[in-house]
């Protein structure tokens, strides 16, 4: 020991690069191995603290896997492949899923879509079946009416002469210049038809038109009807103006008819009107026009057959 260095304890040295720390130097091997252990990445997942009692510092029971927090999965269970070590096998699978998924989707939704426009398309169909079939009874019962006219017409028209014509057919015919015909057709089914999106649904433009020259040719016959109703009309208060008192009532006896054809708007009336509607069979052809048309849409939509009278 040198006279400069008396007093000063062994193992310290003068200057500060080669001085060691306190209490490093004293530290036992094992506990500078553990705190290396301990800062290392490697060492924290080796390391496993003491615990006399078996156990894990977090309570778990010895033998279980893994830590509070940790990623690792618990052995048996399935583990998922990262995506960043994906295929490109991989990538096509999944985009392929999603691409079969949207077109499912979409499929899906104009089948629905397709089947709803079908089944609005039958509903409006019967509806409109339905308001044929009520127009064509209604056009029966006009017929009826109209034919019974002309017949009594063409039978004055056969005779020369008023007292020619037998008693009994003047009796059958005296309600010739009473009845004033008129014609109502539906067409509520009709607008429901124009005003939706049936018509494009459809797509059979000659079906179509076949329905709405049907009821075309319905509102023609209502605008006749509803002149010939108006020259009745007028003949008939001509009637009554020029001959007061006079009644339609018993018109089946020879001097009531005569009365009836010294009118001259009667007279005209009852000799100018047999082929108002026209020559031949004009009203059963309308209602075969109309039973053409409502046999064409049963078949078309297979609706029960439901017996068209002829």
């Amino acid at each position: 020991m040198s006279e400069n260095g008396a007093g000063k304890p062994a193992g310290r040295r003068d200057g500060r690069r080669g001085r060691p720390q306190s209490g490093q130097q004293n530290r036992p091997q094992g506990e500078r191995e553990g705190g290396q252990s301990a800062r290392s990445p490697r060492g924290r997942r080796n390391v496993q603290p003491d615990n006399p009692q078996g156990g894990s510092q977090s309570g778990r029971p010895a033998g279980s896997s893994g830590r509070s927090g940790s990623s690792r999965p618990v052995a048996g269970t399935a583990v998922g492949k990262p995506a960043f070590n994906w295929t490109w096998r991989d990538y096509a699978l999944q985009l392929s899923v999603v691409i079969i998924g949207i077109v499912v989707t979409f499929a899906g939704s104009g089948l629905i879509s397709r089947w709803a426009s079908q089944r609005q398309v039958r509903t409006v169909m019967q509806l409109v079946v339905s308001e044929l079939e009520q127009n064509r009874e209604m056009l029966r019962d006009v017929y009826s009416n109209l034919d019974y006219d002309r017949r009594g017409m063409l039978m004055f028209m056969e005779y020369d002469e008023l007292e020619d014509i037998p008693a009994d057919s003047l009796a059958h015919y005296s309600l010739l210049l009473s009845y004033l015909p008129s014609y109502r057709p539906q067409q509520e089914a009709l607008e429901v038809l124009k005003s939706s999106d049936i018509v494009s649904a459809v797509g059979d433009k000659q079906f179509l038109a076949d329905i709405f020259g049907c009821y075309n040719r319905l509102n023609d016959f209502r605008e006749n009807v509803a002149m010939y109703s108006g020259r009745k009309q007028d003949a008939q208060n001509h009637l009554f103006v020029n001959t007061p008192g006079f009644s339609l009532a018993p018109m089946g006896t020879y001097g009531s008819w005569k009365v009836i054809f010294e009118d001259p708007l009667c007279a005209a009336f009852i000799g100018t009107s047999a082929y108002f509607f026209g020559g031949g069979d004009y009203f059963g052809h309308m209602i075969r026009a109309v039973d053409d048309v409502i046999a064409s849409i049963n078949k078309k939509y297979r609706f029960e057959r439901q017996g068209v009278q002829k």
